[in-house]
């Protein structure tokens, strides 16, 4: 059964002023990869930063940094996956770190409720994600904070191809489960007049919060009214509509969700559903309301759960499905921007997630070159804009929240320092395209030339 249309609105314009001090940046990294996190000061100056290390010797001594304070930078640490005690094997081409990518949120919001340092909104996301302050104030200006967003668009799904028999990842899937904003009424009238005719013209697309069951009614009705979804996705069997969703909880009964005391104030009638989970790429990023994470209690549960994730052959899976595994089990799906349905009339279109990739978006890497003219292409897999495509880099380098560097991936191939001059590159390229734009905010991304010098080897990379 359909829910019925939101009663919440928007925070008043007034309630909902956003300034650098509502954010705080949640980042899992090590000693290895610290050169990645600090060069992305130039992008984060002025907001408080949480970092998770693999020892405590190496946070005190972080700590301890003057250029920590200055940066508004705490440092806190948890171990690598096998350290751990009770944490599960470490099997071969498993990535050490997950487990303190998934801790991360959670610690950081116990710091600061310790020390009594609200914040409204954690973004949080890879040691190499690059977070566009000016792109994040436009979107989650408008959001309530208070009700338990999960914010992002790189939603993913797992496609089975059946002539192909093999899986393969949807990003952004149109069958992913997620919701539109709140707020945004009219987007949500767009898409019911684009279906029109359809079970979907009835339809609230808008989530006050996004529940699982809300998004997955969502899917069944895509799946029931159009053929070319039905027919070939695993996504639409019946076998994924209608399996127990028990089975797709932790192998220990970790997060039996009912029961659990994990849980403070999550939608505890709307968790079971009949759908898979849909998980936010992680690597680009994720706005996490601080109602989201007031819904969910750190405790012995959550630890072990995020020590033991990959048991029984879960090795091959990141952090961000894992965690992502359990907010869907706690009844959440991801909050999508408005900006496709307003723009292009669908609920997701890859021409305007703005929670990016640096490898498929040329936009962030060199943004004065498409300005100016230039460069050909926004993105690389973007449809032809025509006339129009200027005018859509412009509004992509207003809009985008954030570029994920992808490190490990080409061009750079686990280089560092290649990706930090990069970074270097980028970070004054986007100052200059906002300043040309006339952007109000392009004052967000402060010149810090003393403090942004990072030496190695003799060469300076800002």
């Amino acid at each position: 059964m359909l829910l019925q249309p939101p009663t919440a609105t928007a925070l008043s314009s007034e309630a909902n002023l956003l300034d650098l001090n509502h954010f705080v940046l949640v980042t899992p990294t090590s000693k290895s990869r610290l050169p990645l996190v600090h060069a992305q000061r130039q992008f984060r100056a002025g907001i408080r930063t949480y970092t998770l290390v693999e020892s405590v010797e190496l946070a005190d001594e972080l700590n301890n940094a003057p250029e920590s304070q200055l940066f508004r930078e705490t440092y806190s640490y948890y171990p690598d996956r096998g350290q751990a005690a009770g944490s599960a094997h470490i099997k071969p081409g498993a990535k050490i770190g997950d487990n303190r990518w998934m801790a991360a949120p959670f610690l950081a919001h116990q710091y600061y409720t310790s020390i009594n340092s609200p914040y409204r909104w954690m973004l949080f996301g890879d040691d190499d994600t690059v977070f566009f302050l000016n792109g994040m104030l436009k979107l989650l200006r408008p959001f309530d904070h208070t009700l338990p967003y999960w914010v992002g668009d790189h939603i993913t799904d797992w496609w089975a191809r059946f002539e192909a028999k093999k899986k393969i990842f949807i990003r952004p899937s149109e069958l992913g489960l997620s919701c539109l904003p709140c707020h945004s009424i009219q987007a949500g009238k767009i898409l019911n007049e684009k279906y029109k005719g359809t079970v979907l013209e009835a339809y609230n697309f808008n989530g006050c919060p996004c529940t699982r069951v809300k998004a997955c009614a969502r899917r069944v009705a895509m799946c029931a009214t159009f053929p070319e979804y039905a027919k070939d996705p695993e996504l639409c069997s019946m076998h994924d509509l209608h399996h127990d969703s028990a089975r797709f909880l932790h192998p220990h009964k970790l997060l039996r969700i009912r029961d659990s005391p994990i849980l403070n104030s999550a939608p505890r009638e709307e968790v079971q559903s009949m759908c898979d989970h849909s998980w936010p790429m992680g690597g680009v990023g994720w706005a996490l309301s601080v109602a989201m994470m007031e819904t969910v209690v750190w405790n012995e549960t959550i630890k072990a759960y995020i020590d033991g994730y990959d048991r029984d052959g879960w090795s091959h899976h990141a952090g961000d499905w894992a965690l992502s595994l359990m907010f869907n089990e706690l009844g959440f799906s991801t909050t999508v921007p408005d900006y496709a349905p307003l723009m292009a009339g669908e609920l997701l279109s890859h021409n305007h997630t703005v929670f990016l990739s640096f490898d498929e978006s040329p936009i962030v890497q060199r943004p004065l070159l498409h300005l100016k003219g230039t460069a050909q292409g926004c993105k690389s897999s973007a449809v032809t804009f025509g006339p129009d495509q200027q005018e859509h880099c412009k509004w992509l380098v207003q809009h985008a929240v954030s570029a994920h560097m992808g490190v490990g991936h080409p061009p750079f191939n686990g280089s560092i320092p290649m990706a930090l001059k990069m970074m270097g590159s980028m970070a004054r390229s986007h100052k200059a395209a906002l300043r040309m734009l006339g952007e109000p905010n392009a004052h967000v991304i402060r010149n810090m030339t003393k403090f942004l010098v990072l030496e190695r080897g003799g060469d300076s990379y800002f």
